[in-house]
């Protein structure tokens, strides 16, 4: 298990300032990957009225449960690498999750899952990853800063200055927004 403090920073793009960023990134070392988040919640939205939000995260042959607490300025993740199997064993028993965590709900059920694209950039600030995710019938574009600590948290203004692309931060998570597609689809209450 690790218990992580995230310091990020987020924006909304559209297709045109992400081909941008995208080949200003692609200039520089960087890495690729594909992820693909499920998301987990309860009838009540027991997660989303505790500013939490669940999730299972597939990336390079890894499974990787996080549990991911908002707070003002940082955000607070539990994190358990599992095994495939187990993976397989929590989407159809979404009850095994107290395993990892013995005071959340166990009327967990699975939401569905958003694909995501992620270029990664280290710099000496932090780290800048670029999403491009789908979900449903849905594409977003995104960038993220991951700041190294509190001063660098809004960095990724700086950057965004230097490519001539406004900066407007985004509060709405990636589950946030994959839980609004999915009211809309369902006329469901989220």
């Amino acid at each position: 298990m690790s218990n992580d403090i995230e310091i990020e920073t987020k924006q909304l793009l559209n297709k045109e300032q992400y081909l941008i960023i995208k080949k200003e990134i692609l200039n520089h070392k960087h890495t690729k990957i594909n992820q693909v988040n499920y998301y987990f919640e309860t009838d009540d939205y027991y997660f989303k009225n505790n500013n939490q939000a669940l999730r299972i995260r597939v990336y390079d042959d890894k499974y990787e449960i996080c549990l991911k607490t908002r707070a003002n300025i940082i955000n607070y993740e539990s994190n358990y690498l599992i095994s495939k199997d187990e993976f397989e064993s929590i989407k159809k028993d979404t009850s095994l999750f107290s395993k990892y965590f013995n005071d959340i709900p166990r009327n967990i059920k699975l939401l569905g899952s958003l694909n995501t694209i992620r270029i990664e950039y280290k710099i000496n600030k932090g780290l800048i990853c670029l999403d491009y995710s789908t979900y449903f019938n849905k594409e977003d574009y995104e960038i993220e800063f991951e700041a190294n600590n509190l001063k660098d948290k809004y960095y990724l203004k700086e950057y965004l200055n230097s490519l001539n692309i406004e900066f407007i931060e985004n509060k709405i998570t990636k589950i946030e927004r994959f839980s609004n597609e999915l009211k809309l689809i369902s006329n469901r209450a989220y």
